[in-house]
Formats: structure tokens, C-alpha cells, sequence
């Protein structure tokens, strides 16, 4: 990190890797196992083809495992843009009141506090395994200039 240029790029860790995958196998084998019990064949109830709903079905699943796989945030001088899985936010360090680092069961979960409000939003690409790849993201954000007065440690 050079002083005039204080931005720190968060790629996607394990969690978010593991995600990616496990997504479209999980559609791909919902479909499979309904397929096999015979929900493919459309009866007069049926407002759409069940191939449609499974197509559907899988193109969503493909879609939010590529969303979780390019997970990206990038912190600089002038605040937060995070591409989570579903959305992305854009927020200036005025709106931040801290970054609330979360051990859970496993991992450790980046969640933004907004300031003035009670809405929290997460980090995704933070969220790491436990560890010393945790560890490590978190010494990442106490050394930015901006975040570093920000990061509050909940746990271990």
C-alpha cells in the first residue's frame, strides 16, 4: 500500500470459492432428483413447464455461483465500492461508522455498520475461513489509513 494511493483490493476467499461451486451442483442435482420422481412431466396446474422452472433453475444457481466466484471490494481514500454476492454497494467513509470483523463458527465475517442507521451490511469478499488467511485479512484492513481506525474485532 503506497501512502498516496491507500487502496486495498479484497479478492474472494475460500468461503466465497466454495460457494461458486457448490451452487450450480446443488440446482443441477435438485433438477436431476425431481426429474427422476417424475416432476418433469407438466400437468394442467402447472402454470409454467417444469423443464422451464428447471432451466430457470439451474441459469440462477449458474449465475449467483459466477456472482459468488468475482466477489471483488476495493477500499481507498474515498470509501468502500463491495460486489457482494446479490448487490453492490458504494459507500463514502463519512456513511461508515465501523467494520465489525465477526468470528463465526469457522470464519470470520467483515460486516459494515453504517453510521446513524441500524443496517449492516457484509464485506463478502472478507469473509475467510479461520486462520491465519483471517488473520491476515484482518491485520489488511488495520493498516489502511482509512478503515484501520474502523475495524472493531468481535472474538478471538
Amino acid at each position: 500500500m503506497l501512502p498516496d494511493d491507500p487502496s486495498l483490493r479484497i479478492e474472494p476467499g475460500g468461503p466465497a470459492r466454495v460457494l461458486a461451486v457448490l451452487l450450480p451442483i446443488g440446482a443441477i442435482l435438485l433438477v436431476a432428483v425431481g426429474s427422476a420422481r417424475g416432476a418433469m412431466a407438466r400437468t394442467a396446474e402447472d402454470p409454467l413447464p417444469p423443464w422451464f422452472v428447471a432451466v430457470l433453475t439451474v441459469a440462477g444457481a449458474a449465475v449467483l455461483g459466477w456472482r459468488a466466484w468475482t466477489q471483488r471490494a476495493t477500499l481507498d481514500r474515498h470509501g468502500i465500492v463491495s460486489r457482494n454476492l446479490t448487490s453492490t454497494v458504494r459507500l463514502p467513509w463519512s456513511t461508515v461508522e465501523s467494520l465489525h470483523c465477526l468470528h463465526r463458527p469457522g470464519v470470520l465475517i467483515v460486516e459494515i455498520r453504517l453510521a446513524g442507521t441500524r443496517r449492516r451490511l457484509r464485506l463478502g469478499p472478507a469473509t475467510r475461513w479461520w486462520g491465519p488467511e483471517a488473520e491476515r485479512m484482518i491485520r489488511d484492513l488495520e493498516s489502511h489509513p482509512c478503515a484501520g481506525a474502523l475495524v472493531e474485532r468481535d472474538g478471538p
